[in-house]
């Protein structure tokens, strides 16, 4: 008998990439010949399995000095259609950077047969681990869960997999849950990640109406040849777990089409008897299987805020007692419809927040945005923090009814699930009355975190109040006007951020409400940073951490004195910031849940170590931050792609360094999307240290006219990517391309807002304009404004950045020199050059840094003589 999961409809089953180590495959490993010695640079150690597409390998990277896991395509499958297959998982999962998907590290062809390079994982795939021992509802929705973070991670970045089921998920030996085998995946059409028209993921790979991915876990929409989106996905996944809960898939039927034609008709089937299942999650699941897309979930997130309670805590306790077991048993079953109904209130709690009308109300705020996707991005933001709170208020409400909260902890955490209903309210209102000076992008992805009230520490510090209570009321209303200020800050809108933290502060100095004042001061240090106000921003987060260490507030402490640490070090009081970080750690690791606390602390840590050119030491700090961090069940986005930026500055393998590069840009732009600012500026770092010039140059030529258009005030962004751009395209040989983009320089740069401002759009246009002559053999005109913008800028050299654009300057002058037969004066300028940029060398990696110093050696060599 064949069931519905042994058909693909193109090919075999399509396995997991086989990175785990149990060997399993469904197609013999032995049809594929002979394991070849090397693929590529990896030297293979043993053959792990192999599926339908191609056979996986055990192999070692010697340039990184790790075990990987490589799968090459079938001999037999090396049609086009195939390497655009494998191609596209490749491109799919190089996207993502998730602790819950597998990481494609490579991709390349061996004799024409593609290949691709990702981690190795020892472990089993989902169904393997469901069949090797009895599980219950929470082991299973623990991985389920975790699946499902890893599937949305994929959806952030407009990348649907298309073909989910529990073979194309690994369980590690260690616990860690990937989704896996992204051979079918495709960018959703319009998805602000979706690469150009020639990639492989944009391709379609069969004609219309033709069927992909594997029929017992497939939607309606796909049966029927319709597009399938996330939404699909979300119905593999319901089908997955229904199975892996119930023992049996949901929909009924011995064959292929017979499994298609239940789900289709939508025939659900009833649950087993024998199997009893938390209510919540049996509606869950429901949802999520509606034929209709339009009638699941909005997201894979708001299925799992929905699937998130610990089954345990509403199941219903059986007494054993026979004489009482009628009795009790009925008295049980009424207790538990009776706290049901009374924590059934939570969805309306939200109205007047978020409901259809606050939803239309932001819709029609942000049609016309510039960036097409915002729109979109932003309501589903809005969406999962709403569900996210609904599920919290009414798991608290459950809680208490079952007594496993006290009325004191329960208090606590009902009043900071009003704090984060405030906060969205605010957020909300912000969009409606004032989105045309607002980040929206920002403002929802730095929504603070439901899931924190769920910790009683937290919950306790951030909903204590004074005794006296006309001091509980005053301290309420600060702590609202507070929030306000948080929301403005996270919005971008710093201005009126400093001035309502300015008055918080105040009033919280002047009520001796410490906690509070903590809390004002440390989050008025942050907008004082972000507006460059350095040294207040420093004396703040100092006095922040004696409030909050005075009234026990610990994680408000750690991350005050983190950023102290970062401060001193940009105003070069490094020693201080290292003789006090044992303190800041020794704080961090008390805390109940550290992993944040401590990523925050070794970036900041390895952000000092950069600066002074200690590029090992910040690599180490980096590293361990983003480690830390993907230990964090719901990460912050924005921090996440920072710290993997960080990582990838400070990285001088190549091929690591634009990995790293790639997953960062990757996961900011699934939070702001590809043309917000930030996702901009990182996308403009990568062009600066991408090796491969000729890459680097088609960044900046991506990235340059976007910032032109898009944020025109931001005058040094654009300047600076343009300069950089023909700077680059000037060292392929490119003139007339280098040309163009040295006169867009000037183009860029408006009136001065200052001295400062004005010295530095001084350095720009004489920087461009000397190229441009050099570029047009005018060497005395390129020598004498080589040397305005010297002049200029050497003061300043002590500041990294501005050392790189003295280099720059030197070998210009040096070649200017040598060009005018002034050669004594070349080889103290090259002699100059060369001192500096081996300097800048041992702690920055900057590509065109080992372009420079080449120049510098040839041109010495040529007037050796």
């Amino acid at each position: 008998m064949t069931t519905g999961d042994d058909i693909d409809t193109r090919s075999s089953p399509l396995g997991p990439e086989s990175v785990t180590q149990d060997g399993a495959a469904r197609t013999s490993a032995a049809s594929f010949g002979p394991a070849p010695a090397r693929i590529g640079r990896y030297h293979v150690l043993e053959r792990l399995g192999a599926d339908g597409m191609g056979v996986v390998f055990a192999a070692y990277d010697p340039e990184l000095d790790r075990k990987v896991a490589v799968k090459l395509l079938r001999p037999d499958r090396n049609s086009g259609d195939s390497q655009v297959r494998l191609l596209r998982e490749a491109q799919a999962l190089a996207r993502l950077s998730h602790p819950n998907v597998v990481q494609v590290h490579d991709a390349g062809a061996l004799d024409e047969r593609v290949f691709l390079a990702m981690e190795f994982i020892r472990g089993v795939d989902l169904r393997a681990w469901l069949g090797t021992a009895r599980r219950g509802e929470a082991e299973v929705m623990r991985v389920f869960l975790a699946a499902g973070r890893g599937l949305a991670a994929a959806h952030a970045q407009g990348v649907v997999h298309r073909d989910f089921k529990p073979e194309n998920v690994l369980v590690g030996d260690d616990g860690r849950v990937c989704v896996a085998d992204f051979g079918l995946a495709r960018v959703e059409v319009g998805s602000a990640s979706m690469g150009g028209r020639g990639t492989a993921l944009a391709l379609l790979l069969t004609d219309s109406g033709a069927l992909l991915g594997t029929p017992a876990y497939m939607a309606p929409e796909q049966h029927l040849g319709r597009p399938s989106d996330a939404r699909s996905d979300q119905f593999s996944f319901c089908v997955a777990l229904w199975e892996a809960l119930f023992g049996q898939r949901p929909f009924a039927g011995d064959t292929a089409s017979e499994t298609a034609a239940a789900v289709v008709a939508g025939e659900l089937r009833s649950p087993p008897a024998d199997r009893r299942l938390s209510r919540h999650v049996l509606e869950a699941l429901r949802r999520g299987l509606q034929v209709d897309p339009g009638a699941r979930f909005p997201t894979v997130d708001a299925l799992l805020a929905a699937l998130a309670r610990d089954p345990a805590r509403s199941r219903r306790r059986w007494l054993l007692v026979p004489v009482f077991a009628g009795m009790m048993f009925g008295t049980a079953y009424f207790a538990r419809d009776d706290a049901a109904e009374a924590c059934s209130g939570a969805a309306r709690e939200l109205a007047g927040v978020w409901d259809a009308d606050r939803r239309a109300a932001v819709t029609a705020a942000l049609a016309g945005a510039a960036d097409p996707e915002l729109p979109a991005r932003v309501l589903a933001g809005l969406d999962g923090r709403a569900a996210a709170w609904v599920t919290a208020r009414r798991e608290a409400c459950l809680d208490h009814h079952a007594g496993r909260r006290s009325p004191t902890l329960y208090d606590a955490h009902a009043r900071c699930l009003d704090r984060r209903r405030q906060e969205l309210n605010r957020a909300v209102d912000l969009l409606v009355t004032d989105h045309a000076s607002v980040d929206a992008a920002r403002l929802v992805a730095r929504l603070p975190a439901v899931g924190a009230c769920t910790d009683a520490g937290i919950a306790e510090a951030e909903a204590a109040r004074p005794d006296d209570p006309l001091l509980a009321r005053a301290a309420a209303a600060l702590a609202d006007e507070l929030s306000a200020a948080r929301t403005h800050h996270h919005g971008g809108d710093e201005v009126a951020a400093e001035r309502m933290t300015a008055t918080v502060v105040a009033k919280a100095r002047r009520l001796e409400l410490r906690p509070l004042l903590a809390e004002a001061l440390l989050l008025r240090g942050h907008v004082l940073a972000a507006v460059d106000q350095l040294d207040d921003a420093r004396e703040a987060m100092r006095e922040a951490v004696v409030h909050a260490l005075a009234t026990r507030r610990d994680a408000l402490a750690a991350e005050a004195l983190a950023v102290q640490l970062f401060l001193d070090g940009q105003l070069d009081a490094r020693a201080k910031a290292l003789a006090a970080a044992p303190m800041a750690r020794a704080l961090a690791e008390r805390l109940v849940a550290p992993a944040a606390a401590l990523a925050r602390l070794d970036n900041n840590l390895g952000t000092l170590a950069f600066h002074a050119g200690e590029l090992d030491e910040a690599r180490a700090y980096f590293e361990r931050a983003t480690a830390e961090l993907a230990r964090v069940e719901d990460p912050d986005r924005i921090e996440l792609a920072n710290y993997q930026a960080n990582l990838a500055l400070s990285t001088r393998d190549p091929a690591a360094k634009h990995d790293g590069f790639t997953r960062a840009i990757a996961v900011l732009s699934g939070a702001l999307g590809m043309d917000h600012l930030e996702t901009l500026h990182l996308r403009l770092r990568h062009g600066l240290h991408e090796a491969d010039l000729t890459q680097g140059a088609a960044i900046l030529a991506a990235v340059c006219p976007r910032l032109r258009a898009l944020y025109p005030e931001v005058h040094s962004s654009c300047a600076s990517c343009f300069q950089r751009l023909g700077l680059t395209e000037a060292e392929l040989g490119r003139d007339e391309a280098a040309l163009a983009a040295f006169r867009a320089v000037p183009g860029c740069l408006g009136a001065p807002g200052n001295h400062m401002q004005a010295e530095h759009f001084a350095v720009l246009g004489a920087r461009s304009g000397a190229a441009i002559a050099w570029i047009e053999a005018r060497p005395a005109e390129a020598l004498a404004l080589a040397d305005d913008a010297l002049a200029r800028a050497e003061p300043h050299q002590a500041m990294w950045w501005v050392a790189l654009e003295v280099a720059e300057l030197q070998v210009l002058r040096g070649r200017a020199l040598v060009a005018l037969g002034r050669t004594t004066d070349a080889r103290v300028t090259l002699e100059r050059a060369a001192t500096l940029i081996a300097e800048l060398s041992r702690g920055h990696t900057d590509a065109l840094l080992p372009v420079w110093a080449e120049r510098v050696r040839s041109l010495q060599a040529a007037i050796a003589g």
